[in-house]
């Protein structure tokens, strides 16, 4: 397989440099938001656990070994039995360097992250998400990488995890994992719907059109299932990622206007509610106003669920372990102005205090490059480069082939208030599903205080 990787020739990123004086006050006041929520971006949350034993794998090498710390969180039952051969295959291909990987549960890692860089005691690396990085970028805690990337291994990523690598000009973090968001259906429900298992919707019109004939087949008794299902009462990140966001980016919507204000209160915001309340008012079950979206993938692998929006890919896994015999597929990404779907990306960064920068950077990147295929093999995620997933698609199964096709249409967000921004709009989704706004009232309302409160407007 050929691979394209990053120039670390003559790239020495000058180690002697000052380390920028962060506030801890600073650091922790812009993430009292989101140091208490667990990541919602393409990562499951339910494997976090207390620390793990760290995996340390010495150099065989003694004469000027470096060791790097390197801070990861759970992805597997046991992330060392993954970490451990990739590790030996860094040091085999002439790496004189020990890395120790210690495991972090999610819970808490943004205002654990920001401590720490606040300390002076951050790690040489650590795994960042996209909704993240961009609250350590703004205080100086990251190392700028562009002298060590090249054109051509920037090329290399796909547009999704490329525009997750930057902040203000400048590249924060290389990207090692894409978990991008799909649709799922169930092919028996389509099927007694009198709908073509083949055919799924390409538009908003098409997904109203099959929701409605699902309706009216559950209505005659051709089926049980309720066309789809939506969070009414959730709060945080999740109800915005399934349930605002798919269509604000599918009506042309953008987070910030180029004025420096909230996009929310927008012709898209406006479009987006209006067309997420009436799916939640007229296609989902009326227990769906208590739900916090809990048990979705549960009720869709119960054939409770007919079309299954935005969901994370690992719900083709959770059906084949424990709804076998459910009879699904991937569909469309949807498209009202554009097509469209909620890209998370795992990427892994350096932090400013670190003074082994060269070695630490010939472990990034090793990791997003020729170790790429082995990490995202054993923790189960997409490639972000396009080098290494036309070698990773030659072991997919159908349906992760399918879902495949899905990933160029995958976007990401990114903002140092991100998390503060969803917070303020998410009560608004559920007072505009709940018929006690309009959506123009709803969006407004967020946009207003995000103007004040956030973007200082």
């Amino acid at each position: 397989m050929s691979q394209i990787h990053t120039d670390l020739k003559g790239k020495t990123m000058g180690q002697n440099d000052a380390t920028p004086k962060l506030s801890r006050r600073s650091l922790v006041k812009q993430s009292a938001a989101a140091a208490t929520a667990l990541s919602a971006l393409g990562v499951s949350t339910a494997q976090a656990a207390p620390n793990k034993a760290s995996s340390l794998l010495s150099s065989t090498k003694m004469q000027d070994r470096e060791t790097i710390l390197h801070w990861s969180h759970p992805l597997s039952d046991d992330d060392n039995v993954i970490f451990d051969p990739i590790i030996q295959r860094f040091q085999d291909a002439g790496n004189n360097i020990d890395v120790k990987v210690e495991l972090i549960p999610w819970d808490g890692r943004i205002e654990r992250k920001m401590s720490a860089a606040a300390a002076g005691t951050s790690p040489d690396t650590s795994y960042l998400n996209v909704d993240e990085f961009t609250t350590y970028a703004v205080e100086g805690a990251l190392v700028p990488l562009d002298e060590y990337v090249t054109p051509e291994s920037l090329e290399d990523f796909l547009p999704g995890p490329r525009d997750a690598m930057t902040w203000d000009g400048q590249i924060f973090e290389i990207p090692v994992l894409h978990a991008f968001r799909v649709a799922f259906y169930n092919t028996s429900v389509w099927e007694a719907s009198g709908l073509d298992v083949a055919v799924t919707p390409e538009t908003w019109e098409d997904l109203d059109t099959d929701l409605a004939a699902i309706l009216t087949a559950k209505d005659t008794g051709s089926h049980d299932a309720w066309p789809t299902a939506m969070e009414g009462s959730g709060s945080g990140p999740t109800p915005v990622l399934r349930n605002f966001n798919p269509w604000f980016y599918q009506a042309g919507g953008q987070l910030i206007n180029d004025d420096g204000s909230s996009g929310y209160d927008s012709q898209a915001g406006i479009d987006a509610v209006i067309y997420a309340t009436n799916q939640f008012q007229s296609f989902c079950s009326p227990a769906d106003r208590a739900s916090k979206g809990e048990d979705l993938n549960e009720r869709f692998g119960q054939g409770q669920i007919a079309y299954l929006n935005n969901q994370e890919q690992r719900v083709i896994n959770i059906m084949a372990q424990d709804f076998p015999e459910l009879q699904f597929s991937v569909a469309n990404t949807t498209e009202k102005v554009k097509k469209w779907t909620h890209g998370g990306v795992g990427n892994f960064g350096m932090w400013s205090p670190s003074q082994k920068r060269d070695a630490t950077w010939a472990w990034i990147d090793f990791l997003t490059s020729t170790g790429n295929l082995e990490y995202t093999q054993g923790f189960g995620y997409v490639p972000p480069r396009a080098s290494v997933r036309a070698e990773y698609v030659k072991d997919m199964d159908p349906l992760h082939t399918l879902a495949l096709e899905q990933q160029e249409y995958a976007g990401v967000e990114k903002h140092p208030r991100l998390w503060d921004m969803w917070d303020i709009i998410s009560p608004e989704l559920q007072a505009a599903f709940a018929g006690l706004k309009t959506p123009e009232e709803a969006v407004k309302t967020a946009a207003d205080r995000i103007n004040q409160d956030i973007l200082d407007i």
